[in-house]
Formats: structure tokens, C-alpha cells, sequence
């Protein structure tokens, strides 16, 4: 009888092992859905505004991924992240978004800067006030801001774009150690 228990025991205990693996895949699974669908849904929103503003192309798997206020608020706490925040009607934002999508970034959070809570607002103001008004690009590390770009054109020539593209290349070295070469548009 005994050994009869012992195999229940573990025919239960593999079963809920396989459970548990099978649930933590279907959320694996879901945070990536839902990452794709953002980076459609980013793509659409911009480039749904080509005709009245700066032209923006973006790739179907983009790294950008909406950020609520308050995982934003917790990334400027204690979190190390790429973010930008910038609007679908700015074209300065339209500009870096085209150079940001070359960014080989495993994530780039993105929320729109007339989104932004109060309280967010203040932690980007006690760094630089510049940051409430403007699109900008930041990296944090611990959260620290360690490096940023703040939009400053509307349009850019193909030298500012390289400059900005290294710019940007940086700031995610310093992040996560990852870069791509804009030239080089199938590993990216």
C-alpha cells in the first residue's frame, strides 16, 4: 500500500512540474505577443502621420515597448532601461524614432510625452528640466539617468542621422552593452 502512495505522490508532483512549465510558457509566450503588438502598434501610429509630418519607416519587429507611468516611474527609482519619450505629432520625435529603430536595444520603452503623470514629470525635471517639454532619449541604470539626447531638429541630413545613430549607440552600450551598424539592416 505504501509504494501505492509513493507512485501516487509522484505521478502528482510531475504533473504539476509539467503544469507549472506549460503555464510559465504561455506567459513567456503572451509578453512576447503583446511586445509584437506594441511594435505594430507604434509603427501604425506613426506612420499612419507621414503625410503631415516628418516620414517615419519603421521595421515590422521593432524593440519599441509602451512603458505605463508607473513601470516608468519605477525604472527612474531603481531600474536600468532605453526609453523615449516622444509624440506621434512631434516631428522632432519623428526624427530620432527613425534613427532609434536601428538601435540594436533588446527593448525600447516608449510613452508619449503629453502621457506623462505629475509625478513622473518631477522625477525628469529634477534631472533636467529640459526633459518635461521635449522628446527625448534616455538610458538609466540603476536609476540613474546616465546618458541622453534631447530632440533639436525637425529634419535631419545623413550626417546628423550617423552622429545621432553613434549617439544612440552609445547610450545603449552603457545600458546593456549591445550596437549595430545602421548600414548593416539585417542584423538589426
Amino acid at each position: 500500500m505504501k509504494k501505492r502512495n509513493i507512485f501516487i505522490f509522484i505521478i502528482i508532483v510531475i504533473v504539476l512540474i509539467i503544469l507549472s512549465l506549460f503555464l510559465l510558457n504561455k506567459n513567456d509566450k503572451k509578453e512576447e505577443n503583446n511586445e509584437l503588438t506594441d511594435a505594430v502598434k507604434i509603427k501604425e501610429e506613426y506612420e499612419n502621420l507621414n503625410k503631415s509630418y516628418v516620414k517615419v519607416s519603421l521595421k515590422e519587429n521593432n524593440r519599441f515597448i509602451y512603458v505605463s507611468n508607473k513601470k516608468l516611474s519605477n525604472i527612474l527609482d531603481n531600474g536600468a532601461a532605453l526609453i523615449f519619450i516622444g509624440s506621434t505629432t512631434d516631428n522632432k520625435a519623428r526624427s530620432i524614432i527613425n534613427i532609434l529603430d536601428y538601435v540594436n536595444a533588446n527593448a525600447i520603452y516608449y510613452i508619449d510625452k503629453d502621457n506623462l503623470t505629475d509625478k513622473v514629470k518631477e522625477k525628469l525635471s529634477n534631472y533636467n528640466k529640459d526633459f518635461i517639454n521635449n522628446s527625448i532619449f534616455i538610458g538609466v541604470v540603476n536609476g540613474d539617468i546616465i546618458d541622453y539626447y534631447i530632440g533639436e531638429k525637425e529634419e535631419l541630413d545623413n550626417n546628423e542621422k550617423s552622429k545621432l545613430k553613434l549617439k544612440f549607440d552609445e547610450i545603449n552600450q552603457k545600458v546593456s552593452g549591445d550596437s549595430c551598424d545602421i548600414e548593416e539592416s539585417s542584423g538589426c
